[in-house]
Order: structure tokens, then sequence, then C-alpha cells
């Protein structure tokens, strides 16, 4: 007589083999990492910090219909004028953001930001992207365009490009 449960579990387990990928490789983690440059007014009483990240955010996988995590560039931008102390201030940049893996060009984008640091504390701009592969990923901003906001004035800063590099994915 045949043992029913022996079989079932038998069964059971050769499914679940089955049902393996073929190669069942964990992927690296997303690169990350940050980087920052700062720059100044022709007068010295201005100034504007931008920071590169690389970080993750969330996007909607419609083949899932599930929120999943995506590695994410995040660029934000402070500034300060000089009164008695460095007084925050509201920004506007734009510049170019470029993703690199092993040296290649990935993509490039001008991105921007008017930042309401006073009001919402809003001084990020993100841009989601998909990684590649295992891999040493790059983010440069360069070509920026900096304004420190002093209503109704509107004083240009500049900071120099930067870059942000990191392993992953």
């Amino acid at each position: 007589m045949i043992n029913k449960r022996r079989t079932v579990g038998a069964l059971l387990a050769l499914l679940s083999v089955a049902a393996l990928p073929a190669t069942a490789q964990a992927a690296a983690p997303a690169p990350k990492g940050c980087a920052s440059t700062t720059g100044y007014s022709s007068d010295g009483w201005h100034s504007g910090e931008l920071t590169v990240c690389f970080t993750e955010d969330t996007r909607y996988n419609t083949s899932s219909g599930s929120w999943v995590a995506s590695p994410a560039a995040e660029v934000s931008g402070r500034c300060w004028t000089k009164g008695i102390a460095w007084n925050g201030r509201n920004c506007e940049f734009d510049a170019d953001l470029t993703l690199r893996k092993d040296g290649v060009e990935v993509w490039k984008k001008r991105i921007g930001k008017r930042t309401d640091f006073l009001h919402t504390g809003d001084i990020a701009s993100r841009s989601l992207w998909s990684c590649d592969g295992p891999g040493s990923y790059t983010l440069t901003v360069d070509a920026i365009d900096m304004y420190v906001l002093n209503e109704p004035y509107r004083t240009k800063v500049d900071p120099a490009p930067v870059t942000v590099t990191a392993d992953g994915c």
C-alpha cells in the first residue's frame, strides 16, 4: 500500500523546486551616497548649496499591481542671505543631471526646482531610474543656474559642478 502522505509530500517538494528560477541570485542594493557643492554671490552676501544623492523612492509596478522600491536621484537646494547671521531663503535652480554606469552615459536631463524652504520645506527634485545590473554608478550635476530668492530680489550664486559615485544594483 502506498503511503499517500509521503507521495503528496514528495510531489509538493518537487513542485516547489520546479517553481524556483533557474538562477536564484540576490540583486545588489541600489547605490547610496551624497555629495554637495556651495557657491556664493559676487558680493559675498548670498550663498547656495546643491546636494546630489543616490536614494530610493517608490513607484507603482503595473505588472504586479503594487508599489515597489526604485532607485532615485535627488538634487536638493538650500540658500542663505547674510545679515546679522546667515538666514535661510528660498532658492531657484536649474541644472543638468547625468547618470553614468561604469563611465558610460545612461541618460542626461535638465532638472529644476523653486524651493519652498520657508513654508513647506520642499527643497528637492527627484528622478526615478532603473538599475542596469551591478556596477559603478555616477550622478553629476553641472551647467548650474542658481538664485537666492530674497523677495523682491533674485541674486545669482555660482556653485561648482558636483559628482557622487557609488557601487550597487
